[in-house]
């Protein structure tokens, strides 16, 4: 039996966050190499999506590089409005699970869901609900990684 002061914490982040943003209200990049970049025209990549970080495509790296490394890439501009729009929606569906959730950064945030476990069916039934309502309100392309932390 887990000793009572243990609390479960649930570690929520997006995977690429704002270029799975991207791909899901623009279909026509789904599943394609993208880099998001900065909207005053630097020629920086902020984000890339899963796709072109196989290729090597990283944060950080400039444009000139990344299509040295896949001349196929597409960048688009940074859209921080939608973005927070999708992390008030991610921010309201981990609270009815917790009245504790701290937010970390726009796609990153912490549950204490010590108390409230029992009423989702324990910490699993708590994740699968999570990522089912982050697919049904939020878009089947954007996907969370999950961790579970005890202190």
């Amino acid at each position: 039996m887990p000793n009572s002061s243990y609390k479960t914490i649930l570690h929520i982040d997006f995977d690429s966050s704002f270029a799975s943003c991207g791909q899901q209200y623009n279909p026509k990049l789904q599943k394609k190499p993208i880099g998001v970049t900065a909207v005053n025209g630097r020629t920086c990549i902020i984000a890339s999506s899963r796709e072109a970080k196989i290729l090597g495509i990283k944060t950080g790296m400039r444009t000139f590089e990344a299509k040295k490394i896949c001349p196929s890439v597409t960048f688009v501009p940074a859209n921080f409005v939608r973005y927070w729009e999708v992390s008030k929606k991610f921010i309201n569906i981990c609270k009815d699970y917790s009245p504790l959730v701290e937010v970390f950064s726009i796609d990153e945030l912490f549950i204490d869901a010590t108390s409230t476990l029992h009423l989702f069916g324990g910490v699993y039934g708590i994740i699968s609900k999570i990522k089912k309502r982050i697919k049904a309100e939020i878009g089947g392309y954007i996907t969370a990684k999950i961790r579970i932390g005890t202190r």
